[in-house]
């Protein structure tokens, strides 16, 4: 009797399982089969062959042969007695007709996520397979259906290859066939091909490229799906034969009012139209017995009550459930009040209510698909703000000066393993991320509810390194409006200098050792060396200061000697940081939509500015010095056996990449779900890097010509940090003709590298504070805006105090350091051995496509082991060889220190607790508080619908609805109905 129920089991169970299409329907038997559940007549025949060594053929199950995932790329030798042949998720390239010649009894074949092309499939291949009823070749490389397919077929699935054409002959004679799946594929027309398919009820052909619906469509059809293609019309009477038609899907397609002929939609049987993100003005009329109506983000200005009810009265109404015009030109005002009474029965209806009408989400666009959220505009715009994020300050004043220090060109060659071992790996990790389930660095962590700290971690830097980070800006403003004058007011000791500004060293004579000097003393035992002849080794240079440095901190900073001398606000430099704050808000006034088109601009403009620095500076006497000095024939090659140059090379690239801010992510949640996430990262990588290097020749050709000027090694003045961009660049700038010019465009370039970097550093703020409370701040980005930036700003004032100098070395050296590698290695950790390599493996799969094991071979390593190993040596090194921070020869004193530990603790503070808060309010004992908030949460995946039921590439589906418990207590996802979400 058990094996009669097992049996029955078999039979029934699959046919619930066969609608979503992305989903392995036979989970449920490869729980059982290991705990013994199937017995009967399943276990009846055990003859036909040994099992290959390299697949498991269990007696519990033995008309099985699970081979899949193994790496295979070869079709291994099938028994003749298998009935159910499971190959997916391997390398296997070629199917020769002898691959199947035994095995003419199967009944099931699983060849998806291989890589089979159509020339390496045997044209008589699946010819014999006369009993085969399901056969699945999805994400393999066909273009063509495969010929000679058998005429039992049932469930075909060839979705998510490259398939440009089916003819007529591939699915002649397929009177079985019940569902067909051709999604994401290149199809640009179908002709007569799905003529004589009488039995079909679910066809799939959306995410192609077809202009028109297909001809010849069988009329038994349950489900339709038309989604994401480029249709922009249906024939008139297109439902009219379709007596059985229940759902159609043709989303995202270019559908006008114009292209759908009246009542085209009002048809009886119908449950279900989506015809949201097209271009409709108008609600097209529909059927009093639809239920559910999706048509968001068209461009509909009018609620018509008549598309849904032709009379209103009591015995007339819509049987209409759901209907969702969000993204559209109407609003709750534009609800007629007779509404209530012809649509009494929907539970949802979802329309903008009058306040968002009028203060509309500035992120969201009438063509974004997310609605709630909104979307990049296009591409360049994404693109550019993410090279913007990523190269800045920085890019121009860190890395060529490390790249001279660690042995010149020599230098890029830890520097770029570094980039391929750590850099892009990271990078495409919180891309990635963000992008999967559309959202900012904080409520990603949903994935992970214990490691939502490190979220609030990354927020709370960015919010930090914005303080200090504008101050920058205002210095860049300061110095730019400075430059409007000629001679620049630093080529010379002018008014504001004091006695020890020079332009050239000054030597004196040691008048103590010199005994028969008879010049008078001028100091202790110093004299000026002017008339008469000073004995040979008493000659001496005392110590000045440049223009450029007296300039930098008498005037620009009015700097006090030390951290414990305030001294009052520097007036100028606070009205330029007020400035700097002003043209954020601006930029960022309208979210990701203003900021999108200002970084046309601002992302761009540094690389004419790079390029027309090294023009001018090739052209100077001493430039080849400099660049010679830079990356030339200095280079170094024994500097790659010092540990500290590989350590400076991975902290470049760490910091370089903005990597563990938060800003990667948060601008990667407003990607489209399918956006090529891996291309995007590998772009801005690269760019970020050759930015680096491009740079370094623009500086150091023009401090070749300062050494050269001043008669000294490049050496002796190359600088980094602060005392590149604001004293040895100036006075080199200085030494040019027309100098003004040169000045304004280098420091107008550091304020648009600055700008890039901070618009997405607010971003962060203000996309977290959305997703965590939607309710109260959607629609208020300004608000936002407005009120993040004022705070920041008031939060920055002691920076430009008289020593505000002080304060930002010391936000720099605290805030972007430890705090970043602690929270990128919890990511690693938090993300690759608690949520899941494999499966965030199979997140990625869902919106890039299917990858080879090669490919994913590469990642993983890094991801599990490279780069979380380099992280922890340079976090161990780091404390090992931590020394309190200084500026210049002055010391901070041991509470500023203590302030700076302070803000570390400020940031990592968050981790530990909201872990604890988090297993405190879950249920259960500890054991299973601590797996609860180990797991994801149940809203977790992505952000659309239309994108749950795409599944996870092993064919496993996560739903968040309508699961049951096999006995194995594994989670199996059993749809209960054949609609797909």
């Amino acid at each position: 009797m058990s094996g009669f129920c097992v049996f029955l089991l078999a039979c029934v169970l699959p046919l619930s399982l066969a609608s979503p299409g992305r989903q392995d329907p036979f989970l449920w038997l490869s729980a059982l089969r290991g705990r013994g559940y199937v017995e009967g007549s399943l276990l009846a025949d055990t003859t036909g062959g040994e099992c290959p060594a390299e697949c498991d053929c269990p007696p519990s199950f033995p008309i099985a042969m699970y081979c899949d995932g193994r790496g295979l790329t070869t079709m291994p030798t099938v028994p003749s007695r298998m009935k159910y042949l499971y190959l997916q998720h391997n390398e296997i390239s070629t199917m020769p007709d002898s691959s199947l010649a035994n095995a003419t009894n199967l009944v099931w074949v699983m060849l998806h996520h291989n890589a089979l092309s159509t020339d390496k499939i045997g044209k008589k291949v699946f010819a014999k397979l006369q009993g085969l009823e399901r056969l699945y070749l999805q994400h393999n490389n066909l273009t063509r259906v495969p010929p000679n397919l058998p005429h039992s077929l049932r469930d075909l699935r060839l979705n998510n290859n490259n398939i440009n054409k089916v003819t007529p002959a591939a699915l002649d004679g397929m009177d079985n066939l019940t569902i067909l799946y051709l999604h994401d594929n290149a199809l640009t027309e179908m002709g007569k091909s799905l003529r004589g398919l009488n039995s079909l009820t679910l066809l799939d052909v959306s995410g192609n490229k077809l202009k028109k619906v297909p001809d010849s469509l069988p009329e038994r059809l349950h489900q339709l799906y038309l989604e994401s293609n480029a249709i922009s019309a249906v024939p008139e009477g297109f439902l009219s034969k379709f007596s059985q038609l229940q759902y159609i899907r043709m989303a995202h397609n270019q559908l006008t009012d114009n292209g759908i002929p009246p009542n085209t939609f009002n048809v009886s049987g119908l449950v279900e139209l989506d015809l949201s993100f097209n271009q409709l003005e108008r609600i097209p009329s529909v059927s009093q017995t639809l239920e559910h109506l999706y048509l968001q983000a068209n461009h509909i200005k009018e609620f018509t009550l008549g598309s849904f009810c032709g009379v209103v009265d009591v015995m007339n109404f819509s049987r209409l459930r759901t209907l969702r015009l969000e993204g559209n030109e109407i609003s709750t005002g534009d609800v007629p009040s007779e509404s209530a009474l012809c649509l009494r029965l929907a539970n949802t209806i979802e329309v903008k209510d009058d306040h968002e009408k009028q203060q509309q989400d500035s992120h969201v666009g009438s063509n974004d698909e997310n609605i709630d959220r909104g979307n990049w505009t296009n591409k360049r715009e994404y693109m550019l703000s993410m090279i913007g994020y990523a190269v800045g300050l920085g890019n121009v004043w860190r890395f060529p000066y490390l790249a001279y220090k660690n042995g010149g060109g020599a230098f890029l060659i830890p520097y770029f393993i570094m980039l391929t071992v750590a850099g892009i790996p990271l990078f495409f990790l919180e891309s990635s991320f963000g992008q999967f389930c559309s959202q900012g660095p904080v409520n990603v962590w949903r994935a992970l509810p214990i490691f939502q700290g490190v979220g609030v971690a990354m927020v709370l830097v960015s919010t930090l390194v914005g303080i200090y980070y504008n101050v920058i800006i205002a210095y860049s403003l300061y110095y730019m409006f400075a430059s409007f004058q000629s001679p620049l007011p630093w080529s010379d000791c002018f008014y504001w200098s004091n006695s020890n500004c020079s332009l050239t060293p000054r030597e004196v004579c040691n008048v103590t050792t010199a005994s028969n000097w008879s010049v008078p003393v001028l100091t202790a035992n110093m004299t000026v060396w002017e008339n008469g002849t000073c004995p040979e080794g008493n000659i001496v240079s005392i110590p000045v200061q440049s223009p450029s440095e007296q300039y930098w901190d008498l005037v620009a900073l009015q700097r006090s000697s030390s951290l414990d001398e305030t001294g009052p606000v520097v007036w100028h430099l606070a009205l330029c940081l007020l400035l700097g704050w002003l043209l954020i808000a601006a930029a960022l006034y309208k979210g990701i939509k203003s900021s999108g088109k200002v970084v046309y601009f601002t992302a761009t403009f540094p690389y004419v500015v790079l390029l027309l620095l090294l023009i001018r500076g090739v052209t100077l006497e001493g430039a080849r010095d400099g660049i010679e000095f830079y990356i030339g024939s200095q280079s170094n090659l024994t500097k790659l056996g010092e540990a500290e140059v590989w350590r400076d090379a991975a902290t470049q690239i760490f910091y370089s990449l903005s990597i563990a801010w938060g800003g990667v992510t948060a601008l990667s949640s407003y990607n489209k779900f399918h956006n090529n996430v891996f291309k995007d990262a590998l772009i801005v990588c690269l760019t970020n890097c050759g930015t680096s290097v491009f740079a370094g020749f623009a500086i150091f050709s023009i401090l070749g010509h300062m050494a050269h000027v001043y008669g000294k090694p490049v050496s002796e003045v190359a600088q980094a940090g602060f005392g590149l961009a604001f004293i040895a660049y100036p006075d080199a700038l200085s030494k040019l003709p027309i100098s003004p010019l040169w000045s304004i465009l280098f420091f107008f370039m550091l304020l648009t590298l600055g700008l890039d970097s901070q618009f997405a550093g607010i971003e962060v703020i203000s996309t977290c504070l959305q997703d965590a409370f939607p309710e109260t701040f959607k629609s208020k980005n300004s608000i936002i805006l407005v009120a993040t930036c004022a705070i920041l700003f008031l939060l920055g004032l002691p920076c430009v105090t008289q020593a505000g100098i002080y304060w930002v070395t010391l936000m720099d050296q605290f805030c972007a350091g430890f705090v970043l590698l602690i929270a990128a290695l919890l990511e690693l950790i938090g993300v690759f051995y608690i949520y899941g390599g494999n499966r965030f493996i199979k997140d990625i799969e869902m919106m890039i496509g299917t990858r080879s094991f090669l490919f994913w071979l590469w990642w993983r390593a890094c991801w599990f082991f490279i780069s979380p190993a380099i992280i922890i040596v340079i976090l161990v090194w780091s404390l090992l060889t931590f020394r309190p921070p200084s500026y210049g020869t002055v010391q901070y004193p041991a509470w500023g220190v203590a302030l700076g530990w302070c803000m570390i603790a400020f940031c990592l503070i968050w981790i530990p607790l909201l872990a604890i808060w988090k297993i405190l309010t879950s249920q259960g004992n500890p054991w299973q508080r601590l797996c609860a908030v180990c797991s994801p949460v149940e809203s977790w995946g992505p952000y659309l619908e239309v994108h749950w039921g795409e599944g996870y590439a092993d064919g496993r589906w996560y739903y968040r609805k309508n699961s049951v418990h096999l006995p194995d207590n594994n989670v199996y996802i059993i749809p209960n109905n054949l609609t797909r979400l």
